[in-house]
């Protein structure tokens, strides 16, 4: 009995195992922290990697049909022209390209533009998520340790009624 008496007059013994408690409570939030990072970072990846196919599938669709348009028209003026046709050639070239290039670049910034939205917004929601289970672990931890001080301060105001 003295020993038992002896071990919890110490004081130290109640911190060092809060300590603990608290240390492993604080490891494995950061460890499921590190976990959705990592499961939010590949779905971001994945969802990037869909949306970069779909977009390149449709860039060469557009560039293939401009491709064949551009060979049609360019059939056509040939067998109708006797005159320069190089200078015609380079300069339905040059039109085909700036309206391209115009084009392409506009789909290309709408679309990259739409799909950072669309990954924002799932990051923001997912670090709101995670936000508030923190929050609510830190709350239960608070009272955690409200609990501990009341039990150890009627602990120390009982053990000085006995001496």
């Amino acid at each position: 009995m003295s020993s038992l008496t002896l071990f919890n007059s110490s004081g130290s013994m109640p911190f060092l195992a809060l300590s603990a408690v608290f240390s492993f409570i604080i490891l494995a939030m950061f460890m499921e922290i590190i976990a959705m990072w990592m499961i939010l970072k590949q779905k971001i990846s994945d969802e990037l990697s869909a949306h970069d196919i779909k977009i390149n599938t449709s860039i060469t669709a557009e560039i293939t049909k401009i491709k064949n348009e551009i060979n049609t028209k360019i059939v056509d003026d040939l067998s109708s022209r006797d005159g320069n046709i190089t200078a015609e050639i380079e300069r339905i070239l040059n039109d085909v390209y700036k309206k391209l290039s115009a084009e392409v670049n506009t789909r290309i910034a709408n679309e990259l533009s739409a799909r950072l939205s669309e990954v924002n917004s799932t990051f923001t929601a997912e670090l709101g998520r995670i936000n508030n289970e923190l929050t609510a672990e830190i709350a239960k931890i608070n009272s955690r340790d409200a609990g501990y001080v009341s039990e150890v301060q009627k602990f120390y105001q009982c053990d000085y009624l006995f001496d």
